[in-house]
């Protein structure tokens, strides 16, 4: 039950930025790809520190996937 609940909250949460952020891209051009960098940036930091987990991966792989439809 515990997990539906994450998983619905995680999809909520999905649905909203995927909606925001269009519209923070239209009045600030350049933001999602300012973000992707980032994201990028963070990730393979992690990676080189050798601290990188599935569980941690696969959150890099859901914030590009939002990041990926939010200029849409």
């Amino acid at each position: 039950m515990l997990d539906e609940v994450i998983s619905m909250k995680d999809t909520g949460a999905t649905y909203l930025l995927t909606t925001l952020l269009p519209r923070l891209e239209a009045s600030m051009p350049g933001l999602l790809d300012d973000l992707a960098a980032g994201v990028c940036a963070d990730r393979q930091a992690i990676v080189d520190a050798g601290k990188m987990t599935p569980e941690i991966e696969e959150v890099f792989r859901s914030v590009a996937a939002i990041l990926g439809r939010g200029d849409r």
